[in-house]
């Protein structure tokens, strides 16, 4: 009896990690759906268990698609293994979990060049951090328009478990709506080499934890928040990063003022390119700095839920 229940388990575990592979999208099943097995290498769907690569895309044939009929996941979920041709995963509505301790990369290696557009849905990291552009000549690029974003890493040990926009090559954030929820800090730039960029024009990015402009000191960044709401515990810049401002505001926790002024008589924060167009204040109701450009517009305002600015203090530079 012992022997025939240690057989059933023996049989029972190697059926678990059976699938346990390096999944390759292949585009052969007539279809863009990622469900669709026949578009896999194999026919293997991948699991949770699994590796998940979308790599050197024939343009001939669909990439991969995630719809409201969709509800995907991964170990690891890599878009833009390698190179050369474009590989792009559209999210329009359903969900992807990349769930495994090893980043959602967008463009990993290899001259892999890796874009996300998602305009519904959800793309999820739930044990660790979203990496767009990471090394060996990759490029990746996030285009969101809509949905939510989330990586899920609370208790980080190591860089990739964070939100990194251009590790060593050039990682790009398009975002016109939608929510971007970095459980978290954000990166952009980690390394010298790396050129991490932020173009947003509406939407919301949350980051539990701070963003870090540029990462390493020696590297080049900007973040061009021309809408759109941007919330953080903190904002870390070094010489060559840039914020500029126009119609976003960006929400601090805590009275940040002292160190937002350094930056902006440092001309690293600007509003509308000029550091004399910032607005800093302290919101003593809500604990929180306030960065917007001059003027604010009266929506902007009311999104913020301020009232008529009672417990604001804003101000502007007016010497260097």
């Amino acid at each position: 009896m012992l022997k025939s229940i240690v057989c059933v388990l023996v049989i029972g575990l190697a059926a678990s990690f059976a699938h346990a592979a390096d999944v390759y999208w292949d585009g052969g099943g007539g279809d863009a759906l990622w469900t669709t097995v026949e578009n896999w290498a194999s026919d293997v769907l991948p699991t949770d268990v699994d590796n998940a690569y979308i790599s050197d895309c024939d343009p001939g044939l669909p990439q991969p698609l995630v719809d409201s009929t969709v509800t995907a996941s991964a170990k690891r979920v890599v878009v833009g293994q390698t190179g050369p041709r474009p590989c792009t995963l559209t999210i329009t509505g359903g969900s992807i979990t990349s769930s495994g301790d090893y980043p959602f990369a967008i463009g990993n290696k290899a001259g892999g060049i890796g874009i996300l557009d998602i305009s519904g849905g959800e793309a999820i990291a739930s044990n660790s951090g979203f990496l767009v552009g990471c090394k060996d000549g990759a490029e990746g690029t996030i285009n969101m328009s809509g949905g939510t974003i989330t990586s899920y890493r609370a208790s980080p040990t190591a860089w990739y478990h964070h939100f990194v926009i251009g590790d060593t090559v050039t990682g790009t954030l398009n975002m016109s709506g939608g929510i971007l929820n970095a459980k978290n800090d954000m990166y952009l730039s980690r390394t010298s080499s790396g050129k991490g960029t932020v173009n947003m024009t509406g939407g919301t990015i949350n980051v539990t934890g701070e963003i870090r402009l540029c990462y390493d000191s020696s590297a080049s960044c900007e973040f061009h928040l021309d809408g759109g709401v941007v919330t953080a515990a903190d904002l870390v810049m070094t010489a060559n990063g840039s914020l500029d401002l126009m119609e976003g505001v960006m929400i601090l926790d805590g009275d940040d003022t002292l160190a937002v002024w350094a930056y902006v008589d440092a001309d690293l924060i600007t509003g509308y390119g000029a550091a004399s167009n910032v607005l800093v204040g302290y919101d003593t109701r809500n604990d929180k700095t306030i960065v917007a450009a001059l003027v604010p517009e009266p929506a902007t305002i009311a999104l913020l839920g301020l009232g008529g600015l009672l417990s604001l203090r804003l101000r502007r530079r007016t010497s260097r």
